[in-house]
This record gives structure tokens, sequence and C-alpha cells, in this order.
């Protein structure tokens, strides 16, 4: 937690003297020591194949794909502003790498407090509350002229890292134990999805207006608030609680 709490000051630091190339590459160096040690994890026991379900019925399972669709929806809306922040505030707004660096913590922050205040609750509370927090995020961007308010915005970036934490807690109760595996795969698929795609749209907007891929933001993050309000919260995969979130867990590529 350490290393997600103030990774992004010192990245910053490094990258204003010694370069983003030498920079890159000690991350690659740690991230191959990190799965070193990943390797030396047990083996977890596998559940025999009698009486378990086929896998073509998690697609039969209606909750099940309504609950990947709204996955996919959720994180493709949050993550539009997200992609391309860094270079709109950096080659527009004149933000230098430190200071980038110093949102990325603050990131960081909004992340931990936002799951300490809504972890307990159930999954649509989470998803509204984080949702507005990701709108809040565009609308401070777009109107923000000053690094306290850009810094604000990215500390309320913390709401997209809870509601992207939340997708085995989400989809979870809806699989038979011996399909969680494939389930999980399945529900973070849809998730990854959306992160790729999200991005294209995110670079096709701001190579016509940077600023329109925030407004775009907007009006889809208002517009799954209202369908979160009125229609996604009777689903009853929305009614479970969230519990043991990780935000960790939950980071998308390019995460500052």
């Amino acid at each position: 937690m350490a290393g997600y709490l103030f990774g992004p000051i010192l990245g910053g630091f490094m990258a204003e003297r010694v370069g983003l190339r030498p920079l890159y590459f000690i991350a690659t160096v740690i991230f191959a020591i990190s799965t070193m040690m990943i390797l030396k994890v047990k083996d977890l026991p596998v559940h025999t194949s009698e009486g378990k379900p086929a896998a073509r019925a998690l697609f039969r399972n209606r909750s099940f794909v309504l609950a990947c669709l709204l996955i996919f929806a959720i994180s493709f809306t949050t993550y539009l502003p997200h992609p391309l922040t860094s270079n709109f505030l950096h080659n527009y707004r004149g933000v230098s790498l430190q200071t980038l660096g110093i949102f990325g913590m603050l990131m960081s922050a909004g992340g931990i407090l936002f799951n300490l205040l809504l972890g307990k609750l159930l999954a649509w509370p989470i998803y509204l509350i984080g949702q507005t927090a990701v709108i809040a995020f565009s609308v401070l961007l777009l109107k923000g002229r000053t690094e306290l308010i850009f810094g604000l915005a990215y500390f309320m970036w913390g709401g997209f890292r809870v509601i992207n934490a939340i997708t085995s807690s989400l989809v979870r109760p809806l699989l038979h134990k011996t399909q969680v595996g494939l389930g999980f795969g399945i529900a973070e698929t849809s998730k990854s999805l959306a992160f790729i795609l999200a991005p294209v749209l995110a670079g096709f907007l701001y190579d016509r207006s940077p600023e329109l891929v925030y407004q775009v933001a907007i009006g889809m993050g208002i517009s799954m608030l209202v369908f979160l309000l009125l229609v996604a919260r009777k689903a009853s995969f929305l009614r479970h609680k969230a519990e043991s979130l990780d935000v960790a867990d939950a980071l998308p590529p390019g995460s500052v």
C-alpha cells in the first residue's frame, strides 16, 4: 500500500531528473522481480468436475450476463476522461511531471478514503457515489485553472478506483463454486474491454478538442447516473454488500 500511495510522487520526481526512459527501465525490473515472487504462490485446490455446471450455463444466467454488461458500461464511462488527462494537464495547463506525481498520490489517497467510507455498502450506492465522483473529476478538470483544483480532481478519481474494485463482489453471488474462476475471468474481461475501447474514443475526441473529452465524459456519466438511479438499482445483484474491497487490485493500465 505504501508503494501504491507514494509511488506516483517518486515516479514524478525521478522523471523530472533522470527522464522517462530510465524510469521505465527501473519499473520493468521491479515488475520482473514481483512476477518471480508471484510464481512462488501455492496452487489453490481444484474442484472436482462431478456435478459441475457446464461453462455455457454462465451465458444462460441472465443476472450474470446483465452484471457483465453493467460492468462494461460503467467501466467505459468512468475511464473515458482519464487516459489523456496527464497529457492535457502537462501540455495545455503547464503542470510539471513532478506535480503530476503528487496528483497521483492524491488519487491513491482518494481511492483509500473512498474504500474506507464505502466498503461495506451495497453495490449500487457504491456505483452511484463513485460515478458522481468521476463526473466531478471531469468538471474540475474542464473548469479548473489552478493546481489546487486539479489536485482535488485527482482525489475525486478515487471513486473510479472503488467502483472498479467491486467486480468480483458483484458477480460472486451469481456463480456456482465451480464457475468462480471462469465467471471472474469473464467479468474482468468485460472491464478490461472497456479499458481498451475508452482510450480509443478519448483519443478521437482529444484530436478534435482536448476539452471535448471531458464534455462527453460528463454527458455519458450523467446518463449512466440516471440509469443507475432509475433502472439498475432494482437488479438483485446490486443489492449485495461489496465486502473486502482492495482498490490496489483494480488499477487499469496507465492509472496515473
